[in-house]
């Protein structure tokens, strides 16, 4: 679960390509690009770009015995509906101006991984989904200074679920995030029951969510834990729709 310099310096080479493909996906879809055409766009500057910054470092993923995965610089959008639970393919449906809409990307640079997502939408938020906003991002602003060496992780899952049902909505099964590594999905998992401590050197996607079967808002951040706190790896507040 604790990385070691060489790992992290991967992992922050990752989250650098999974930004840039984050800030494609959103110039594409607020331009009135499809969820594929988001996807392409953004699949194609990760991999412009890994071939600019870092031609050294590998991108293969890891495939099975038969066959292996070329390029491991990921990114699927889905909106309005095609949020929900299933989290279905991407399609060419026009994207509505005020549904919100979901970027999930994953990079990969020598096998270890970043995870960035984001909700954004062309117009503000309204009804049930402005209000799941704020609660998700309520629960995001106060656990988030709580990501800290000796944190526990069914802790941060009380306080992320606190949050929201004080704004009327529930986490489900109260997933808030997991480790990254040669992974996508490592320990420790931020789930209720697990007691596992954080330590300097663990890397995490901390993502709070609220989904339902019409909508679904969340914001997935690469956290590198350190000796005195966290650091944000992949943060950028231009993703944060007006409501």
């Amino acid at each position: 679960m604790v990385k070691d310099p060489w790992e992290i310096d991967n992992i922050r080479k990752a989250s650098h390509l999974a930004g840039l493909g984050m800030q494609t996906s959103y110039d594409v879809v607020m331009n009135g690009g499809t969820e594929i055409d988001s996807n392409v766009a953004a699949e194609a500057r990760m991999m412009t770009e890994w071939s600019k910054l870092f031609p050294g470092d590998d991108v293969t993923g890891y495939g099975d015995e038969e066959d292996g995965v070329i390029s491991a610089l990921w990114c699927w959008t889905r909106a309005g509906k095609h949020i929900a639970m299933s989290l279905p393919a991407s399609t060419h449906e026009p994207i509505a101006d005020d549904a919100p809409c979901l970027t999930i990307i994953w990079a990969t640079i020598n096998g270890y991984g970043a995870e960035f997502e984001r909700t954004f939408s062309r117009k503000p938020l309204t009804g049930e989904a402005a209000k799941a906003w704020e609660a998700m991002m309520a629960a995001r602003e106060e656990v988030l200074p709580l990501l800290k060496p000796g944190a526990v992780c069914e802790d941060l899952v009380a306080a992320a679920n606190e949050t929201m049902r004080r704004h009327g909505f529930e986490t489900g099964p109260g997933f808030l995030g997991h480790g990254l590594g040669l992974g996508h999905h490592e320990r420790p998992q931020m789930v209720p029951g697990t007691k596992t401590v954080l330590a300097p050197g663990m890397a995490l996607a901390f993502e709070p969510a609220i989904f339902k079967p019409d909508y679904g808002v969340t914001q997935s951040d690469m956290v590198l834990i350190n000796e005195t706190g966290h650091e944000v790896l992949t943060d950028w507040t231009g993703f944060i729709p007006k409501l």
